[in-house]
Parts: C-alpha cells; sequence; structure tokens
C-alpha cells in the first residue's frame, strides 16, 4: 500500500510504543476485521515498521533502499498467518561495509570497517554482476549529467510563495511548471499538486538528471472543463489540506487579512458559472490528494 506508519523501535514486533498512526496504514489495519490480511507491505512515510498491528505483520523498509524488510511468515493449518512460528526480524540495513557496531549508518566517531554480514555471512559483491551492469550504469550516467539547451533563471524555489499580500510570485519553480503544463495544452489555468514537483533547480543550464529530481514521476497531462465553482473548490480543497497553495498558472491566488482570494490575472474574482479549461497531472486528475 501506498500508507505508511511512524515508528523508532524495532526490538519488539509486539510493541506499539514507538509507533503513531500518520501515514494511515495503522488506522487502515485497525478498522479491519482481525485476520483479514496476513502480510501488509507500506510505504509512503519513509519511515520502518516491523510490528504485529491488528494480527498482521506489517513491514516498512524506509526509502531509498537503505533497509529492507525481512518476515518469516508461517501457514497454520486452519488457514492464514501462524503468528506462533512466524518471525518479523527488524529491517535490515542495506551495505556493504558496517562499523564496528555492524551498523552502516551515519556515526558521531568512526571506527573500524569490516564487511556487512547477513544471515552470518559475509555480504561480498558478484563481480559478474557487477561487471554486466557497468555499461547501464555507464549509459545512465551519461544521460544524468547531459547538460540540456535550456536557460533559466539561477535558484528557482519549488515552493510556492504565492501567499505573499502583493500578487504572485515569479520565482517559483513550481508555479513555473504550471505554466508549461498550461501552455501546452493551451489551458486557461493549470494546478500542479506540491508533492509532485520534489526538488529545486540551482543551475541556469541544468542537467537531465537535475530536472529529473524536480519532476521525478511519470505523468501525463490532463485536460478538463471545470465550472468557476468546481475549479474554486479544487483549489480550496488543496489550501485546506496543505495550508499553502497549490502550484498555479493562469490566475492569481493571494491572502489579504488572513483569507485566502483566487483571482484572475487582472484582479477579477472567477466566475462561479463560467467554464474554465484546466490542466492538471493524471495524478489530481484521478483522484489523488483525496479528491
Amino acid at each position: 500500500a501506498h500508507l505508511g506508519a511512524h515508528c523508532k523501535d524495532m526490538s519488539d514486533p509486539n510493541n506499539l510504543e514507538s509507533c503513531d498512526s500518520r501515514g494511515g496504514l495503522i488506522q487502515l489495519l485497525n478498522s479491519l476485521p482481525r485476520g483479514l490480511v496476513d502480510v501488509a507491505i507500506g510505504g509512503h512515510t519513509h519511515s520502518l515498521a516491523a510490528h504485529w498491528i491488528n494480527g498482521t505483520a506489517t513491514l516498512e523498509s524506509g526509502h531509498r533502499g537503505r533497509h529492507f524488510g525481512w518476515l518469516k511468515a508461517c501457514l497454520s493449518s486452519e488457514g492464514g498467518i501462524d503468528r506462533i512460528h512466524s518471525v518479523i526480524h527488524p529491517p535490515v540495513e542495506t551495505c556493504l561495509d558496517t562499523w564496528a557496531d555492524g551498523t552502516c549508518g551515519e556515526v558521531a566517531q568512526a571506527t573500524e570497517v569490516s564487511p556487512a554480514r547477513y544471515m552470518k555471512q559475509a555480504v561480498i559483491p558478484s563481480a559478474k554482476l557487477s561487471q554486466a551492469i557497468r555499461p547501464f550504469i555507464e549509459a545512465a550516467r551519461q544521460s544524468r549529467e547531459a547538460r540540456l539547451p535550456i536557460a533559466l533563471p539561477a535558484d528557482l524555489r519549488r515552493t510556492s510563495t504565492a501567499n505573499i499580500e502583493d500578487g504572485f510570485p515569479t520565482d517559483s519553480l513550481g508555479d513555473l511548471v504550471a505554466e508549461a503544463m498550461r501552455l501546452a495544452v493551451n489551458a486557461d489555468v493549470a494546478v500542479q499538486n506540491l508533492g509532485g514537483v520534489r526538488a529545486d533547480l540551482t543551475s541556469k543550464q541544468p542537467t537531465f538528471g537535475e530536472l529529473y529530481r524536480v519532476l521525478p514521476f511519470g505523468n501525463y497531462i490532463s485536460l478538463m472543463t471545470l465550472t468557476g465553482a468546481q475549479l474554486k473548490a479544487l483549489i480550496e480543497h488543496l489550501l485546506n489540506r496543505h495550508g499553502t497553495p497549490p502550484h498555479i498558472a493562469g490566475l492569481r491566488i493571494i491572502r489579504v487579512q488572513g483569507l485566502w482570494q483566487i483571482l484572475h490575472a487582472g484582479g477579477s474574482p472567477l466566475e462561479p458559472g463560467g467554464l474554465y479549461k484546466v490542466a492538471t497531472n493524471d495524478y489530481l486528475a484521478g483522484g489523488g490528494e483525496n479528491l
């Protein structure tokens, strides 16, 4: 599931005191009949979990491949998971070398380094596999480092700053993405969710890799026709959800005396019964952000 948990202590899979419900996975499993789900694999929160939640063996293994989950799942004779014989192991760090204490994370004081071990065996890279993937890694490096024939203002920040009192910003990377979407399909307005723009741009002539970090998802532009009332409801939903405006193009979103106002570029309000061509990504068009 693209739902997760937040747990700090992995030493006892039966102890949930270090876990909180942010991320939705714990609430979901607690809302289901006990025994309905045997194993749940979570994500989204970039955190760790290795616990029994309402009878379900639950794993979440962080992010960026730094850990992997390890579960021994045994079936009972009556069907379903056998909790007595099943074992939820703590998440395993994925590293080739470890410090003296067997970990490979950041430490205040470096110690001697030794090869990592898994199930009492040393972790040794396969020379044959390393050789086989080397050409693909090199090809990816060349693509990542290729400079693109475009020029951008330096130091573009992704976070929308549309809540300033005197109008719409000109240096928001997220709003620039929205404007590109709007122009691509000749829309009146474009809306890009905050989470879809993942990094800042600090280079005037970025590489493919730098742009990929900004827009890493395989999204498509979706074009729809909405009334002014529907468009206002869409933007207000995202405002209420995050407390700040989405990335926007074709409109001005300003805050006056603590109240948000959604305006045309010329300063007039949206027409509730008017029709607007709205560009967004297929994630939002498909119901993302609880739309």
